[in-house]
This record gives structure tokens, C-alpha cells and sequence, in this order.
């Protein structure tokens, strides 16, 4: 959809018939960052091959799964890499420290996902993970996906002024696993459809990307609205998410009536987080503490507002089990969480 116009299909390919391209990404390059690569790949029909366009007029055609293709430029340059849709997984990155730091400049030259096949179903554990350079993630049209473990850990950096717009809108994903953003540099995302849950440690140490107006002299915080259809949010998922230097702490966060569970420590220590808008009318059952217990890395939610009277926690009218359980204690306690209940 971003860039239609380089949809189009090359003839031939090795395996007769033409070849159409359907998963795309940019390649920034720099003299010391030439080489690119795709980790694996998994064939969909073993008897025609995955092809891949480089962008600089370079192609290779693979039959069989792709293991460990790399690719290197012979100037700087952008580069739109193109694969053909004869695939149903895909990894940029893995697990594979030597990979992505010496085999490939992956983590510095991959700027940008443009799109990825509707045949694609699943991105492996770390697949797009650890690409500091990346600003923009989209996921493509149509179909369910499957994203692993850490599959888009550390993607951007605050260090590299990098934060990424992510955007799921199109697919159907149902849980974000555990890890999946976790250290990541964000600036927005748009949801999935269809998502039920948020798993351990998704969202945790993550970096949210403040916006700010030259003409207002004002900035836009980041918005948490997790969308209407989640069910559990896991352990730690939202720990730490946001930092207060550079970019911007999580300030507020909305839950939707659906949500049901809340495990522990998912939205501990977010000192700064002063209003949590939760539309489900009963609260959310909370097996152990989600909002902090006051130790190092542990802190309290909202502490930094609580002693102020600031922090609201925002509910339906008539809404029940706010008053009980940890929605009480620690989070309407003046002196941990500092929150004060309101009906809305």
C-alpha cells in the first residue's frame, strides 16, 4: 500500500512465470554500514525460488528457505529492498549477536518496513529486532500474523534520535508476546485487530517519543489507549514504559471495558503516570500487585504526583471493585499511589 507503485513484477525469476514483490524495506546506507541482509525466510512452494531485489539493481533467487543472505552496497545510498511474496515467515534479525553486528550492518542501515506480504504469517523471535536506525514499521494488509518473542525489541533508539511509527492497522495479531517492544524507541503505534492480550514485559523500558509544536511552544505526549477487545494484560507489560529526559515519561493511560486481568507489576514503576481512565465496569481482577510496591525499579505508580492530590483514576458511573484489592491499595493509598477515584 505505501509503495504501490513498486509493486510490480519482474519476469522470469528462476522459477518461470513472473515474480511479484510484496514485502518491502529501506536501506539507508553509510561507508561504514554498506552490507545488509535477510536472516531466514521460509518458502511457501520449495519447487519456485524467493527472490530479492536489492534496490541497486542486484538480485538473488534462492530456492528452497533463505538462511543468512547478505548483500553489499557499493556506494551510500537509500535502497528499497524487495521480496517476493513466495514467503510465509521472515526475519531481518535473530537472536545472533554476530549477525547483526558483524555479518550485517543491519542495526544501523535498516531504516525503514514498508510493507510485508499478507503472506507472511509469522515474524520469528528477534526477527525485527535491534534495528536502532528503524523510524517507520508497517505490517501490511490482510491476514493474520504471529509476532514472537522480542520480534521488534529495541527497534529505534533514543540515543540515535531514532523513534518509530508503528502500525499494525491492517493485520490481525491477537497477542503481542512477551518482549515484543520491549527496549524500543516509539513515537505512535496503531493497533492490531483482533488483540486479546498484552504479554509479559511487552511495553517494558520502552522510550516514548514526545512531540513538540514550534508554534505552540508545546508538546504532545504520547497516548496509551489500548483498544476495546484486549482481555489480560500480562506481567510487567507496561513497566517502566517511558523515561523523563529526552523524550517524554507515560503520563496517562486508558484500559478498555474489556479488559479483565491485570498481573503484577504492569504498570509499575511509571512515577509520572497521573491518570489511568479504566472503562470496564467491574475492575479488572489483579491476582498480585500491577501497581508497584515502593522498592528500587519497583516504584509506586504516580509517586512523583501522589503527596500533590493529583493522580485520577478515571471509572464508569456505577462501576464496582474499584473500592477492594490492589485498586485500593497500593493505588488509592495517599501515601504510595495517590490516586483518587472518579466516576466519569
Amino acid at each position: 500500500m505505501l509503495i504501490a507503485a513498486q509493486n510490480a513484477m519482474l519476469a522470469g525469476g528462476g522459477g518461470g512465470g513472473d515474480v511479484v514483490f510484496a514485502t518491502h524495506f529501506e536501506v539507508t546506507t553509510g561507508s561504514s554500514y554498506l552490507t545488509a541482509g535477510i536472516y531466514s525466510a521460509t518458502a511457501i512452494d520449495l519447487s519456485a525460488p524467493i527472490v530479492v531485489d536489492w534496490g541497486d539493481g542486484t538480485t538473488d533467487s534462492v530456492m528452497g528457505n533463505i538462511s543468512q543472505l547478505t548483500h553489499t552496497y557499493a556506494t551510500e545510498g537509500v535502497y528499497t529492498v524487495a521480496i517476493s511474496d513466495n514467503i510465509s515467515t521472515f526475519a531481518i534479525n535473530a537472536n545472533d549477536s554476530s549477525w547483526y553486528s558483524s555479518a550485517t550492518n543491519n542495526q544501523m542501515n535498516i531504516t525503514r518496513i514498508l510493507d510485508i506480504s499478507e503472506n507472511v504469517t509469522s515474524i520469528p523471535a528477534y526477527g525485527l529486532a535491534v534495528l536502532y536506525k528503524l523510524t517507520s514499521f508497517y505490517a501490511g494488509d490482510n491476514g493474520s500474523l504471529t509476532l514472537g518473542s522480542s520480534a521488534l525489541s529495541q527497534i529505534g533508539s533514543d540515543y540515535y534520535n531514532k523513534y518509530v511509527d508503528v502500525d499494525l492497522s491492517g493485520r490481525t495479531i491477537t497477542n503481542l508476546a512477551s518482549f515484543c517492544f520491549n527496549l524500543s524507541s516509539l513515537h505512535s503505534i496503531q493497533w492490531p485487530q483482533g488483540l486479546q492480550s498484552i504479554d509479559y514485559k511487552c511495553f517494558a523500558f520502552t522510550t516514548l517519543r514526545w512531540t513538540y509544536n514550534d508554534e505552540t511552544g508545546t508538546y504532545t505526549y504520547f497516548e496509551m489507549v489500548i483498544p476495546e477487545g484486549v482481555t489480560t494484560l500480562g506481567s510487567s507489560a507496561f513497566h517502566h514504559a517511558g523515561t523523563s529526559d529526552r523524550t517524554g515519561p507515560l503520563l496517562e493511560i486508558t484500559l478498555p471495558s474489556t479488559l479483565a486481568l491485570v498481573y503484577d507489576k504492569a504498570f509499575a514503576d511509571n512515577s509520572f503516570l497521573g491518570t489511568i481512565r479504566c472503562n470496564a465496569p467491574q475492575a479488572p481482577s489483579t491476582p498480585y500487585n500491577p501497581f508497584g510496591t515502593g522498592n528500587f525499579l519497583d516504584y509506586y505508580t504516580g509517586c512523583n504526583y501522589a503527596s500533590a492530590g493529583t493522580n485520577r483514576l478515571y471509572v464508569p458511573a456505577g462501576a464496582t471493585g474499584y473500592d477492594s484489592s490492589y485498586w485500593l491499595d497500593p493505588l488509592q493509598d495517599s501515601s504510595k499511589c495517590g490516586f483518587t477515584k472518579v466516576e466519569a
